[in-house]
């Protein structure tokens, strides 16, 4: 799969991470090691630019880095919630950081999975599958 090609629907996981390297692993994992396509962008700028092709995708998981460039996770999943297209859309956020008492909280408030760096391969792979299925129920 091409990166920023987005693939059929209900099959695709959106990936925003502005760090290349990690973007690539990212890809890489998801596509090798699960059934799903990826559509990968470097920031939530770029996400915005292309909220239409995001949205006729109809993405299966949102994964997003916690600090982009212009914003946070947090912020991006905000913001791209009114659309009605990606409000009940499950989300794991990653992060090389550790998120405050408040972010958590924030997180769990709005049913946000979060899986801290450096993770092993495993993590990651089960925490797709996890929300995935829990979404589906």
């Amino acid at each position: 799969m091409v990166q920023g090609t987005p693939p059929p629907a209900a099959t695709t996981i959106l990936i925003v991470e502005d760090d290349e390297d990690t973007r690539e692993f990212l890809t890489l994992a998801i596509t090798t090691e699960t059934p799903y396509h990826v559509f990968s962008l470097g920031s939530a700028t770029e996400t915005f630019q292309r909220l239409n092709e995001i949205q006729a995708a109809k993405p299966a998981l949102l994964i997003f880095d916690y600090q982009l460039t212009s914003m946070t996770a947090l912020e991006l999943y905000d913001r791209l919630c009114v659309t009605v297209e990606l409000k009940t859309i499950p989300t794991l956020i990653i992060t090389a950081g550790h998120l405050d008492e408040e972010t958590q909280r924030a997180l769990a408030e709005r049913n946000i999975r979060f899986l801290e760096k450096p993770f092993d391969l495993g993590e990651l792979i089960f925490c797709i599958g996890q929300a995935v299925s829990l979404a589906a129920c």
